[in-house]
């Protein structure tokens, strides 16, 4: 699959909205003007007749996104054997097999739904803990053609347990998304009896529901009192909602994924969050946290909230797709 065939749709796509909508608005608002003796009606069906032309270069844009991020898909290294875990530190990354469907959305981010790339969740968290070593994962049995995101490495059915347990020993940082199967409960386990807290960052998908049941059912140390679920606006397009991080004496810090820790608009919105969320942890690990590109700071008062973002995006365009018109329609009519 070539990725520039992808960024030439887009483009494409781009054309079709920016140039090729307000010439053929302009082009009918004369038209229809001057046939019916109506500038105002002309008007009218010039700006209508934008709208087919604008709907196909907004799916052209989305249609090549897509086609861009299936090849980097499909260009992603098949499973090969833990065996061949290249040297050097590294962040193991566990989860349940189901969830990587929900992590392998493209970024819904509003800013980044016509963009040339547009990550997925899992690679937007990938680049988070990448800077405290390479991100792997446990591939899916049977799976040929991974998700983008964490490097996917095969274990043997029967030898799962005793490989997962070496790589958390070996790993400088692992990152466990919540999830209720047998098998990830074990690791969650295995997690804090092995672990010191500063190695140990949980990711809570679902949010204060996931969050409250391993509240009630939690292993690790007696003395950790977990809080209650933090309030605030989550980002509703992600997967991950809020995350748990522990202090020195396992002491858990609860952060949710948190429009406030957006300034303005982000095209990467689960990185910012998430980076700003498990910054203290990088930073007692060694990691160069201020190197991301990271330093995310709490929303001013003054910002644009989140949920509006899609309608000023849209009033934006109708403005200049009519404004076009308008203009071009009068230079047509003067002329």
């Amino acid at each position: 699959m070539n990725g520039r065939f992808g960024a030439l749709i887009i483009a494409l796509g781009w054309v079709l909205i920016c140039c090729a909508a307000p010439v053929a608005g302009a082009v009918t608002t004369v038209a229809v003007g001057e046939s019916i003796g109506d500038d105002s009606v002309g008007a009218v069906a010039g700006g209508l007749s934008t709208m087919p032309l604008l709907a196909v270069g907004v799916l052209l844009a989305v249609r090549g996104r897509r086609r861009r991020w299936m090849r980097r898909r499909l260009r992603t290294p098949a499973p090969t054997s833990v065996s061949d875990l290249p040297a050097g530190p590294f962040v193991l990354y566990l989860r349940s097999f189901g969830s990587d469907d929900a992590a392998a959305r493209p970024n819904a981010a509003p800013v980044s739904t016509l963009w040339v790339r547009g990550r997925t969740e899992e690679e937007e968290l990938a680049r988070v803990f990448e800077r405290a070593g390479r991100v792997v994962a446990v591939a899916r049995p049977g799976e040929d053609v991974p998700h983008v995101g964490a490097y996917r490495y095969a274990i043997a059915d029967a030898d799962w347990q005793f490989e997962v347990r070496r790589l958390m020993s070996a790993a400088r940082l692992v990152v466990l998304a919540l999830g209720s199967t047998a098998g990830l409960r074990w690791e969650l386990e295995r997690a804090f009896e092995s672990l010191p807290p500063e190695r140990l960052v949980l990711l809570i998908p679902g949010g204060e529901p996931t969050y409250e049941e391993f509240r009630r059912t939690a292993p690790g140390p007696a003395r950790t009192a977990y809080p209650r679920y933090p309030t605030g606006k989550s980002i509703t397009s992600s997967w991950v909602k809020s995350v748990v991080r522990f202090d020195p004496d396992w002491s858990p810090q609860v952060q949710r994924i948190d429009t406030k820790y957006l300034v303005g608009v982000n095209s990467a919105p689960i990185e910012s969050t998430v980076g700003y969320a498990v910054g203290p942890v990088l930073h007692r690990i060694g990691a160069p946290a201020a190197a991301f590109g990271l330093t995310v700071v709490p929303r001013r008062r003054w910002a644009v909230p989140r949920r509006v973002v899609p309608v000023l995006q849209v009033a934006l365009f109708t403005v200049l797709v009519v404004g076009s018109v308008v203009v071009l329609g009068a230079v047509l009519t003067l002329g």
